[in-house]
């Protein structure tokens, strides 16, 4: 459970995609933008003042993590029912630890997608805008 990379896998992600998403967005902030996300402002409202850089990234790490209970308690009950029925029908002990695997990776794949997905979009955003803005070298 604890060598299985897809426990890691959608916490991983996640880390990256804020983070890139979080460093993009400073050179805004520089310029005077405010913070949509409530979550990464000083006040708490949203669009407000954000936080600073290294709180932004201490808040990010915390957020990331929090995704790690539902992947260790995802892969603790996908090993458990793959226990259980290699135990029940063992003559099919390898299609029960393939279909294990297929759910496993299916749901990191899915988590990883829904949580990473709009800071990955929201990076390449602001990476665009940022350039027409010039507020970046190209």
């Amino acid at each position: 459970l604890l060598r299985d990379a897809t426990t890691y896998v959608p916490a991983g992600l996640l880390y990256t995609s804020m983070r890139l998403d979080w460093s993009s967005s400073q050179p805004f902030f520089q310029h005077g933008f405010v913070e949509d996300n409530a979550r990464y402002t000083v006040s708490g409202l949203p669009r407000d003042e954000p936080l600073a850089y290294a709180d932004g990234n201490r808040k990010i790490l915390l957020d990331s993590l929090a995704v790690l209970p539902a992947s260790l308690a995802n892969n603790f009950l996908a090993h458990m029912i793959e226990r259980r029925l290699t135990d029940s029908y063992p003559e099919h002990r390898k299609l029960w630890k393939t279909l294990s695997w297929i759910e496993r990776i299916a749901f990191a794949s899915y988590t990883s997608y829904k949580l990473s997905g709009p800071h990955f979009e929201q990076w390449q955003k602001n990476q665009r805008l940022a350039q027409q803005y010039g507020f970046v070298q190209p």
